[in-house]
């Protein structure tokens, strides 16, 4: 079976991450997990994306590149995951995106194509950060609690 038709079908258990972090995920529908990735992980991850970089491709998709393995396989993303959608749910992509300097800020946008029922979400991102994210370099801006408008 492709890895992007796959169904996350084995029990998530929420434990792994607090109650705190999931009663965020429930209201605001974010939430921090740092150090999600040992050292030793992210160094991999650098390296592989710096090989994989060019200056015409700055969103790509990783999914077959086995340094990225780890952000697919993460039980602490999945538990978060299963807080918005449920204990099944797909894993569609595994993108990496670097915006070049300069190009100022990303509009405002949803990742859905119409309304969604506030009480049955039907996509959840989950970003996995190479670099400390500010405004100096371009973080992503979210608006806590439009996951249930």
């Amino acid at each position: 079976m492709e890895h992007s038709e796959s169904i996350n079908t084995r029990f998530v258990s929420t434990s792994d991450i607090s109650e705190a972090q999931r009663d965020q995920l429930r209201q605001q529908g974010w939430v921090l997990i740092s150090s999600a990735l040992t050292p030793a992980q992210l160094s991999q991850m650098h390296s592989t994306w710096d090989q994989h970089s060019s200056e015409d491709n700055q969103n790509r998709e990783l999914a077959q590149l086995s340094a990225f393995k780890p952000c697919q396989e993460s039980l602490l993303a999945e538990s978060a995951v299963s807080v918005l959608l449920g204990e099944r749910f797909r894993l569609l992509s595994l993108r990496g995106r670097s915006r070049k300097p300069g190009l100022g800020q990303q509009g405002l946008h949803v990742d859905t194509v119409g309304p969604v029922d506030p009480n049955r979400q039907q996509l959840a991102n989950a970003f996995w950060l190479l670099d400390d994210m500010s405004a100096d370099n371009g973080a992503t801006r979210l608006v806590p609690g439009t996951h249930r408008s």
